[in-house]
């Protein structure tokens, strides 16, 4: 793991560079426009790279994540964490994944309720065959929580890998997708969120595209697709 990510990329991201765009919200809920100045909700490096069995993403924050969750200005912080979002690859135009990893301090039947302990999250939605539904824009082909992840509370770090068979994948792949940590209150759908890349435009609905080739060293910044702009309401 170590090794791979040594030979992939790494990408800087400034401190106390979180974003507010306009974002389609569940009903009632809002957005925080303000983020709290907490900075293990502030990416600090994005690292990724790749061997023979496993694509690896290493998210590190400004800030060790808490062991036990955390109340600002009486708003209880539900936990978040960092996604690879709107990955693209293969020869079709719906061979894409989504990938999270999230750490939470919520009791897992009730968003209200604390758990006993912090719970470190992975999973990958994946649709890889272009069968999927565009009038149910959420369903993807296939679920998973296989393979590795690391960090989390007491450190200030996020690691995960996805073994590559999952997508098919081998070293020379080329891959794109931009990269966003999110974090949750119980006040705030999105308490705070930092776009890797980010564009100076406050109405980009998110960072840069990469484009990545599997085991490589490099990477390229593809820029914002015109259609992640949102209209200010």
């Amino acid at each position: 793991m170590e090794n791979a990510l040594s030979k992939g990329v790494k990408i800087e991201d400034a401190q106390n560079d979180w974003i507010t765009t306009p974002d389609t919200l569940p009903e009632g809920e809002i957005d925080n426009e303000n983020p709290y100045p907490l900075p293990w909700t502030d990416i600090r490096s994005v690292s990724f790279g790749a061997d023979d069995e496993y694509m690896y993403f290493k998210f590190q924050f400004w800030g060790n994540f808490p062991r036990n969750p955390v109340a600002y200005e009486g708003d209880l912080i539900n936990g978040g964490g960092a996604q690879v979002c709107q990955m693209t690859f293969g020869p079709g135009v719906h061979d894409w994944a989504q990938l999270q990893t999230t750490l939470s301090y919520m009791d897992e039947a009730s968003t209200s309720k604390v758990a006993e302990m912090p719970r470190l999250i992975h999973e990958a939605m994946i649709s890889p065959t272009g069968q999927r539904d565009e009038q149910l824009d959420d369903i993807y082909e296939k679920f998973t929580r296989e393979g590795l992840i690391g960090g989390g509370a007491d450190t200030d770090y996020l690691l995960t890998a996805y073994p590559m068979k999952l997508f098919g994948f081998k070293c020379g792949d080329t891959i794109t997708f931009h990269l966003v940590s999110e974090f949750k209150s119980q006040k705030y759908h999105h308490v705070a969120k930092d776009y890797v890349l980010a564009v100076a435009d406050p109405l980009a609905g998110h960072g840069e595209r990469i484009k990545y080739v599997l085991c490589s060293n490099t990477y390229e910044k593809l820029g914002v697709p015109a259609d992640a702009y949102k209209k200010k309401e």
